[in-house]
């Protein structure tokens, strides 16, 4: 027999639940499974059903077919109902009149049996039916045992949930194991007396897949960057990671692509839909078509249905897991982005044409920045485009330029196709070009515009476009020639901005504008740093170049540190984002001028606004991630591996290709050095496919850790010279690359063959020298030698 694709991936749950089967055997069992839509509680019921049938239990499985209000006891009759029909009189006999015209009520089969009493005129007796029930599946168990397994329980009636009750308080004598299944969240509330009341209840919780399963669910052959798309919008839910595993030539999209405008076409096997009502299928659709979020009454126009019947749909919706508030009870979104794409192809193209249509009529009434995003995502394909159009574009287009610069780019190309487009919407393309992962492209339109920029532009218009021509080209790994066109400009605006904020004076304006420049000097120089040394970060310094020396004078990293503390001090005030990136960066170049203690106060005044920042928030100023996490790299805090994984999270999240690169390298080494050599490979995989995409360099492979310290052979060597115990408690302070440089300095290595040896910077091994003296309370190398064992050293 074939085997399923999920099993593997779910394979510990199903152990559990065999192994719970076998319990049974012993002692009535009750074990509930829950989890969001899809994520396989019913596939692991299944293949539980086979394999007990394969073993000679009785085996009755039932589920609540669809939403809305259920009659009593129906996942029961679903499950029991057939059981019954093929017990004939003997089964009457054994349960006895009162259970059987108890039964009778609700179970179709049981009112037509043989020998069964004719149904009594009193109203159906609830309680009586629950203790009927107890006694029909310990009749139904006998000697091989029953497995009762009821699905979507979250759709159950009251009555239902009172005999799972009763069964959990009064267990049948008989080997039983009751498995139910329900949905998590909101839907599932009056579940909680059966789910947590008793001690009695075996919970099995199916949590979304970790990545390294949750790839086995995708293609083989993706690349790195549509891999992590796909896991990304996948999210660990095994139904929704088999419809992404389309053909890998195409590849998922990114988050927006889902949410707004045409979504690609997903497969629609793995997920069933098929559940919701009439009214709750027609509210989903033109959900869909409107984007997400939308509000009840876009969707009610957009169906069209009246706005009450909507509610009641939404309603339904949320109660199975599909949509949720958006911030308030106005506005809803998708639970899953991947679920708008399913739902709205879903829809029928005949019906989703007139649909959309009317959603964009109702687009049109609402001026709130969410419908803008969605009335622009339906504009793209629209033709043609009213001058309104055009101004709705062009503004969506600049105010989701960093969160969805994607769409920003083709909104862009809408509005710059019409010959009158003014030039500040060609510019506001080349700037989401780069932004998107498209700086070769950026360039080239640059290029054409530059003569128009310096006739008919203001200067603040000539330093926004002159900043991002910079961006690009350091991005592609241009340095000299970013430095040269910031040198070229000396005779204009830039150069007068940033004398501006070099000197304290000029206009806040001017001032802004020359931090922003002196930021990007000090970035030039942190380029170099890393070029110059891939393995670990900034550490050897900057080319000896111009690269930040035109503004400020001096040489190497004094150059740097003063272009970065210009930037600092024109960033704005300290709750401004863009304060965040310059302290980032500054903390950066102080790490690698090997100014230490600098650049921990810095990476923590960076990390603390940084992280109050909400994911919106930080999209406009997502480098300062990648320079925090380089200077926490360089202070050997474990907190670069939690603010690079942010930053590329981020990056993927917002769409925001041209930093793709860099935070997985920076990601790859906070894993490496956190001991993470798959994750880190992985992550290093990620950064050459995103350069690659963009046309940059790729980056530096970041190599292996070197092989693992023998770190009991160093204990044992520790504890062999019997030492003091404040000095045992001192050594174990030490971290496992600080221990593994100090027993290489014990054997009279010197810091350039430890810097080999370990394919790390010099610098970096007198930074952890440093951290080694202080904690071992030393001042000299022998010392350290004595200490961990040795009266060799040097």
């Amino acid at each position: 027999m074939r085997k399923e694709p999920l099993t593997p991936v779910r394979a510990e749950e199903l152990a559990l639940l065999r192994r719970t089967l076998l319990l049974a055997r012993e002692s009535p069992q009750v074990t509930r499974i829950t989890g969001e839509a899809w994520s396989g509680k019913t596939h692991l019921m299944r293949r539980l059903s086979q394999s007990a049938r394969q073993e000679g239990w009785t085996v009755a499985f039932g589920s609540v077919p669809r939403p809305g209000p259920a009659r009593p006891f129906e996942v029961l009759v679903d499950a029991l109902d057939e059981h019954l029909g093929h017990a004939g009189a003997s089964l009457t006999a054994a349960l006895g009149t009162a259970h059987t015209r108890c039964l009778a009520a609700y179970f179709p089969s049981l009112a037509t049996a043989p020998g069964a009493p004719p149904a009594a005129p009193a109203p159906p007796d609830a309680y009586g039916a629950v203790r009927a029930l107890r006694a029909l599946i310990e009749i139904l168990a006998g000697d091989g045992g029953l497995l009762l397994a009821l699905d979507d329980v979250h759709r159950a009636s009251p009555e239902t949930l009172d005999f799972l009750t009763h069964l959990v308080h009064h267990p049948p004598r008989a080997p039983v194991l009751t498995l139910f299944a329900h949905r998590t969240g909101a839907t599932a509330r009056h579940l909680s007396a059966v789910s947590h009341d008793s001690s009695r209840v075996r919970h099995i919780a199916l949590a979304p897949l970790a990545d390294d399963r949750a790839r086995t669910l995708l293609p083989a052959g993706l690349d790195p960057v549509t891999e992590a798309q796909a896991l990304r919008d996948g999210a660990g839910v095994p139904g929704l990671l088999r419809a992404l595993a389309h053909d890998p030539a195409t590849g998922p999209r990114a988050v927006p692509e889902l949410s707004l405008g045409v979504p690609p076409l997903l497969q629609h096997g793995p997920v069933e839909l098929h559940s919701l009502s009439s009214l709750g299928w027609r509210t989903a659709c033109a959900a869909a078509v409107v984007g997400s979020p939308f509000t009840p009454g876009q969707v009610a126009a957009t169906a069209p249905l009246p706005e009450e019947e909507v509610r009641r749909g939404l309603d339904e919706l949320h109660a199975e897991g599909l949509v949720a508030p958006d911030g308030s009870a106005l506005r809803f979104r998708f639970n899953r982005p991947v679920l708008r794409a399913l739902l709205y192809h879903a829809s029928g193209a005949g019906w989703r044409g007139a649909a959309r249509h009317r959603a964009v009529l109702a687009l049109r009434s609402d001026r709130s920045p969410a419908a803008r995003f969605a009335l622009a995502a339906h504009l793209e394909d629209t033709d043609p485009l009213s001058a309104a159009d055009v101004r709705e574009l062009n503004l969506a287009a600049r105010e989701g330029l960093f969160r969805q610069p994607a769409r920003s780019v083709r909104a862009l190309r809408r509005v710059t196709a019409y010959p009158q487009a003014p030039l500040e919407s060609h510019l506001l393309l080349q700037k989401a070009l780069v932004v998107a992962g498209e700086p070769e492209e950026a360039l080239r339109g640059y290029a054409g515009l530059w003569p128009r920029v310096h006739v008919l532009w203001a200067p603040d218009g000539r330093h926004d476009a002159l900043l991002w021509q910079v961006r690009a080209l350091r991005l592609l790994g241009r340095g000299a020639q970013a430095d040269a066109l910031l040198d070229a400009a000396g005779s204009g605006a830039a150069a007068a901005a940033g004398a501006a904020a070099a000197a304290g004076s000029g206009s806040g304006a001017a001032r802004a504008q020359g931090g922003e420049l002196l930021g990007e000097r000090a970035a030039l120089a942190l380029e170099a740093g890393l070029r110059n040394d891939p393995a670990t970060g900034p550490g050897t310094g900057p080319a000896t170049g111009s690269a930040t020396g035109s503004a400020t004078g001096g040489s190497g990293w004094d150059r740097a540190l003063e272009a970065a503390r210009g930037a600092l001090r024109e960033a704005g005030p300290p709750q401004d984002p863009g304060h965040a990136h310059a302290l980032a960066r500054l903390a950066a170049v102080q790490a690698a001028a090997g100014d230490l203690p600098g650049a921990a106060r810095s990476a923590r005044g960076a990390a603390l606004l940084l992280d109050s920042l909400d994911d919106d928030g930080c999209a406009p100023v997502l480098e300062a991630l990648r320079w925090l996490g380089s200077a926490e790299s360089a202070l050997g805090d474990p907190a670069a591996l939690r603010h690079a994984e942010r930053g590329v999270r981020l990056a993927l999240h917002h769409g925001q290709a041209f930093l793709l690169g860099q935070l997985a390298t920076g990601l790859a080494r906070a894993r490496l050095a956190a001991g993470d050599r798959a994750g880190a490979a992985a992550a290093d995989a990620l950064a050459a496919e995103a350069a690659r995409r963009g046309g940059a360099p790729v980056p530096a492979h970041v190599p292996e850790a070197a092989p693992e310290p023998d770190m009991a052979g160093i204990r044992q060597r520790v504890s062999g010279y019997q030492l003091a115990d404040q000095v045992e408690g001192r050594l174990s302070e030490l971290s496992r690359r600080e221990l593994e440089i100090a027993d290489l300095v014990a054997d009279g290595n010197t810091n350039q063959g430890i810097a080999a040896h370990l394919d790390i910077s010099v610098k970096t091994v007198e930074t952890y020298m440093s951290r080694i003296f202080k904690k071992l309370g030393v001042n000299s190398r022998s010392q350290v030698a004595r200490t961990i064992g040795r009266n060799d050293g040097h």
